[in-house]
Formats: C-alpha cells, sequence, structure tokens
C-alpha cells in the first residue's frame, strides 16, 4: 500500500470517528427510557421545593342544571375551584413544610389557606379562619399538634412510621409510575416533544419533555395493559418487602387480586371495555413529564378531558393538575420551621366540643324508628347543601331544604329527628 494511500485511509477513519462521536452526542434518547430515568434519578432527591396546582370541572347540559339547582351549584363551585400547594422539603432529618390554599369564586366566593408542618412523627396544622365553619377564635391562627406515634397507641394500634416517611412514599409514588408507563408500547403512547411544542412554565428547563397519552382510539389496548401487565407489577411492588409496611393490605388480599387479574376472561374484558365505550369518550389524557440537565424530574402535568354519557344524563369531566420542584439538593429555607406553641389535639377536640355543646353523635337502627343511621349521613351530599342559610331560614326555604333532602334518597323526617336528638343531648 502506497504511503498516499496509507494517509488517506487515516484521514477516513478519523472522519468516520469523529462522525460517530458527534452523531452519539446529539442522539437523543427514547421516550420511555427518559421518563425512567428521570424518575429513578427523583427518587433521589435529598431537598426541595415545590409548587402544585389542580383545577377541576364538571360541565352538564342547561336542561340537567335548570332542573336541578343542587347539581347547577356543584358544578359551578368546581368550575371555579383553585386549589394551589407549595413548600419545600428535606429528607435527613426528614422535614416538610406545606401551604395548601383553597380559592372558590363566583356566588359562593371563599378563600383559605392552610399551613402543615410535617416530621418523622408529627405533623401539625394551621387552624384557618373559614367562612361558614365557625371554630373557637382563641384557636385560629394557631397550630394543632398530632403525634402520630402517641394516637396509635391510644387507639390500640402499632405505629407505623412509614406513613409519614416522605422519602419511601416519594419512592414508592415514582417506582409505580415507572411500572405503569413502562408497561404501555412506546410508540402508541410516547413523544419526545420540544420545549416550544410542550409549552413549559417560565423557569422550567429542560433537557428532555415527553408526552404520554391514552386517546379514545387506543383505549381498548390502554385497559388491556393495565389490566394484563401494569396491575400486577403494581401488587408486586406494594407487596414487596421495601414498601410492605407502607399498607396495611395482608399478602393473602394482595395474592387474591393477582390471581382475579391474572384469570381475567380475555372475551369478559372486552365486554367490558366496550360497555365502558359505551359511556366514556376520552377527549384528552396526557401527562407530560419534564426532566432537566441533571436528569431529574423537574415538572410534571396531567390533562383529563372526558365526556361522560350515563342513562340519566351526559356530562363533560375535566382535570388538570401539575407540579413543579425547584431548588433540587439545595439548601432550603423552613420559613415556619417547627412550631414550639402548638395546642394539643386533645385541647382543640375539648373546644371544638365546647362550641358545639359536646354532643357525641353516635347512631343506629336500634336508637332510632327508622333506618338512617351514620350510613345515612354519609351518604349526603352536604357541598349541595351549602347554600342554604341555616340561621336566618324562612319556612319556604326550610322545605326546599327538606326536598333537597329528600332528591338524594334521605328520609327528611329521620333526619329531622336525628338532628333534634343530637341536639338534645
Amino acid at each position: 500500500m502506497s504511503i498516499k494511500r496509507k494517509k488517506l485511509g487515516l484521514i477516513v477513519a478519523l472522519m468516520l470517528s469523529i462522525a460517530l462521536i458527534v452523531a452519539g452526542c446529539g442522539k437523543k434518547p427514547s421516550p420511555k427510557s427518559a421518563i425512567e430515568t428521570g424518575l429513578t434519578n427523583t427518587m433521589n432527591m435529598k431537598s426541595g421545593a415545590f409548587e402544585m396546582g389542580m383545577t377541576m370541572s364538571m360541565d352538564f347540559p342547561e336542561e340537567v342544571l335548570n332542573a336541578n339547582p343542587e347539581m347547577a351549584m356543584v358544578s359551578e363551585m368546581l368550575k371555579n375551584a383553585d386549589i394551589k400547594a407549595s413548600g419545600v422539603f428535606k429528607q435527613d432529618p426528614q422535614q416538610i413544610e406545606m401551604t395548601l390554599e383553597m380559592n372558590l369564586k363566583g356566588d359562593m366566593e371563599m378563600k383559605f389557606s392552610i399551613p402543615f408542618v410535617l416530621t418523622q412523627d408529627k405533623m401539625w396544622v394551621k387552624i384557618p379562619n373559614i367562612p361558614m365553619m365557625p371554630l373557637p377564635q382563641e384557636l385560629v391562627g394557631k397550630f394543632v399538634e398530632m403525634d402520630m406515634k402517641e394516637l396509635s397507641e391510644q387507639a390500640g394500634e402499632e405505629f407505623n412510621p412509614e406513613l409519614l416517611n416522605f422519602k419511601k412514599q416519594q419512592e414508592f409514588s415514582q417506582d409505580a409510575l415507572k411500572a405503569l408507563l413502562g408497561s404501555f408500547d412506546e410508540q402508541n403512547h410516547f413523544q419526545l416533544l420540544k420545549k416550544d411544542e410542550a409549552q413549559l412554565p417560565e423557569g422550567i428547563e429542560a433537557k428532555n419533555v415527553v408526552k404520554f397519552t391514552i386517546t379514545d382510539e387506543n383505549l381498548e389496548e390502554a385497559v388491556k395493559t393495565i389490566v394484563e401487565k401494569a396491575a400486577p407489577q403494581i401488587i408486586d411492588l406494594i407487596a414487596s418487602e421495601k414498601y410492605a409496611g407502607m399498607f396495611q393490605i395482608s399478602k393473602e388480599e394482595l395474592d387474591t387480586a393477582k390471581k382475579d387479574l391474572e384469570s381475567t376472561d380475555a372475551g369478559k374484558l372486552k365486554e367490558a371495555i366496550d360497555e365502558m365505550r359505551k359511556s366514556l369518550k376520552i377527549n384528552e389524557f396526557s401527562i407530560l413529564t419534564a426532566v432537566n440537565k441533571q436528569d431529574f424530574v423537574n415538572y410534571q402535568a396531567i390533562n383529563l378531558d372526558v365526556d361522560v354519557k350515563d342513562e340519566d344524563m351526559n356530562f363533560k369531566l375535566g382535570l388538570k393538575g401539575d407540579v413543579k420542584y425547584t431548588n433540587i439538593n439545595e439548601e432550603v429555607e423552613f420559613k415556619i420551621g417547627v412550631p414550639t406553641d402548638a395546642v394539643k389535639l386533645e385541647e382543640f377536640i375539648e373546644k371544638m366540643d365546647s362550641l358545639y355543646g359536646g354532643a357525641d353523635v353516635y347512631y343506629d337502627e336500634d336508637e332510632l324508628t327508622g333506618e338512617l343511621g351514620m350510613e345515612g349521613l354519609e351518604g349526603i351530599d352536604w357541598e349541595a347543601l351549602q347554600g342554604f342559610d341555616f340561621e336566618n331560614m324562612t319556612d319556604e326555604e326550610w322545605e326546599e331544604f327538606l326536598s333537597a333532602l329528600e332528591s338524594q334518597g334521605i328520609d327528611p323526617d329521620q333526619f329531622v329527628e336525628m338532628m333534634e336528638a343530637a341536639a338534645a343531648q
């Protein structure tokens, strides 16, 4: 071989090597691998700040709202409800503080915030000043301390520290999400987006953005994937040595659940999916995940938009929520800190008993002539009744209230009898 040809071969080899290196550097990961890497690393977050938000809507046809004022009230309340939460956390030692904000607009406009503080074995909740919920004024603005170990002992139960283990809960959530998303076909459900396509909130930098979707067209395949692949994996997670302590579910119950899934008849599953299609249309179901340069998930958003068809009525259901993380693994500032002048839970209960007459109401069928017990009370849609002014109610409004109870399947006479018995105690 001539020297000239040798040089030419070396040059070609060098150029090929450079081309391969450049191609490798610019190669995008697959959507599923990008999510899995991000979720795995996110389990190792040691500290950070977070912001969450959620809105929900239920839109009914005009004729349904006109015929059912209570439903119209609930629909309006949900449509204008805005729920947010923000806070900071660190893992070692565990400390989390969060402020939950609720903003209801419209005819029943209401806004309040509830700060929380959580450590490994205690939780503190600040008592808000909530309209329509009278609370002892000397308690409003104070923190109530709940010692979970003491409460467990008082209930005769063994304290389970994993119930308040934020890191373990975070790890389970990420592992369960990995099992769920990892079970789906990449081509049909995943898409790598460009940053401008994703419309990320301001301040969120992302190396990769992945969108997971379930559509009306692939609903059947999605349900089969959940039943046959994802659900068994999640059951195995719950039963695993790592997470078994988090759930009050026996191994026998989990084994039964898994066997039931495995023995699901394909024909019956198909029938169930066909029935679901008759009552549900998916306009959008998506989960957007952003992974930053350090391969942490720093933003996730869910969007659900479905049409529900019922025998009695049709309506649209919408849900949007998102969470973003900042200051990941950096020093964070706890503005609330661990409260030092908190009210004990026992004192809070005593004050509430004093305000409401100290009535401990436990009813069953033997104590009343009718069948309405506490189970009946639990079935009442209290939100739909919040429009009534109970302190200044006219006779006509009282009749409207009793009719509203009756429309929910509650016997008004039994309800009044129960309330009179409670007031007499």
